[in-house]
């Protein structure tokens, strides 16, 4: 399948942006989407108003994806998301699902490492369906994961990315299926989250280890417990309850060692298919091309990146968003 992949971080509506504010660019968003035709769109600080004013001009396309205090709205209006947008005549969803990035991830609204805001990753696991072109055996599927790092806390980046890998790595040893990682990252890239994700540098694991948290702390009493059982029962019953603790062990110790062994290059990040300078990708609303990107597109190393753009397109005198959208062109 040959498909076009776009990270668009839309910049939240609010009244200090004064002529570039959400309602005087909202259909110039929607425009450069058409235009692009992308498959799958990875949005970042969409609150709900905004994604609802998106769907009348993308009628070919449903969304997934929840806030980052959970659900949708919030009393303050901040409940930004990171919704993926897919094309529902090419796609279905099969899974989704969403986390925090921080030490209690599966609590909306979470903070951590100084973070200045809850920082989230939605992501899916997508299927295509079959139709009169398709020569493949099975439908393809795949997944996608979107995020937004965090733009105060280098930490806070680095533990974040953390997760999200090992998540990318639990659902590896799960599904064995190709992947794109979409968002922005915050991070140029020389910084150590491109660097890890790249291979060009070993991850630190503290992220790993503050995610299992509290389910080592249950896991801990668990084994504790059991093995208070374990001096009661009989000689067979504690073979094998043992040998269902080496198998956890087993698998827990793949997952851990696939983490520490990453191959150098396991992710390609999606400008390795640019030709030329990248330049920035947050402007600001000032244009111009001088400075490092932040907005990323990165594939698992099934799919072939043919083509990535940065897209600089002006409409009526005016940029969509304070970011350029990032748009590659795969072979997954």
């Amino acid at each position: 399948m040959n498909a076009a992949i776009m990270t668009f971080n839309l910049r939240r509506d609010t009244d200090e942006d004064g002529g570039n504010a959400w309602p005087y660019r909202k259909s110039l968003v929607t425009d450069l989407i058409v235009r692009h035709d992308p498959l799958i769109i990875g949005t970042q600080e969409g609150l709900l108003p905004m994604l609802t004013d998106m769907e009348p001009n993308l009628a070919g396309y449903e969304w997934i994806g929840e806030g980052r205090f959970g659900g949708h709205t919030n009393e303050y209006n901040e409940n930004e998301h990171n919704a993926i947008f897919y094309k529902m005549e090419e796609l279905r969803v099969l899974e989704h699902g969403q986390f925090w990035l921080s030490e209690r991830p599966m609590e909306p609204g979470s903070r951590s490492w100084d973070t200045s805001h809850p920082r989230i990753c939605t992501w899916a696991h997508f299927q295509s369906k079959r139709d009169d072109r398709d020569d493949r055996d099975d439908p393809l599927e795949f997944i996608v994961y979107n995020t937004h790092l965090d733009y105060r806390s280098q930490q806070a980046r680095e533990l974040g990315m953390g997760l999200i890998w090992q998540t990318m790595l639990e659902h590896r040893s799960q599904k064995a299926l190709p992947m794109l990682l979409l968002g922005d990252f915050n991070a140029e890239p020389d910084n150590a989250v491109i660097a890890c994700l790249q291979g060009a540098q070993e991850w630190q694991w503290q992220g790993q280890e503050q995610k299992q948290g509290q389910e080592q702390e249950q896991e801990q009493e668990q084994e504790q417990e059991q093995e208070q059982e374990q001096e009661q029962e009989q000689e067979q019953e504690q073979e094998q309850e043992q040998e269902q603790e080496q198998e956890q062990e087993q698998v827990q110790g793949q997952v851990q060692a696939g983490a520490g062994k990453l191959p150098r290059g396991y992710m390609t990040n999606g400008y390795s298919a640019l030709e030329g300078e990248v330049g920035i990708t947050y402007h600001c609303f000032a244009g111009g091309t001088e400075g490092q990107p932040i907005d990323y597109i990165f594939a698992s190393p099934e799919i072939e990146v043919l083509e990535t753009r940065v897209i600089r397109d002006m409409y009526e005198g005016k940029l969509p968003s304070d970011h350029y959208p990032i748009l590659a062109r795969v072979k997954i």
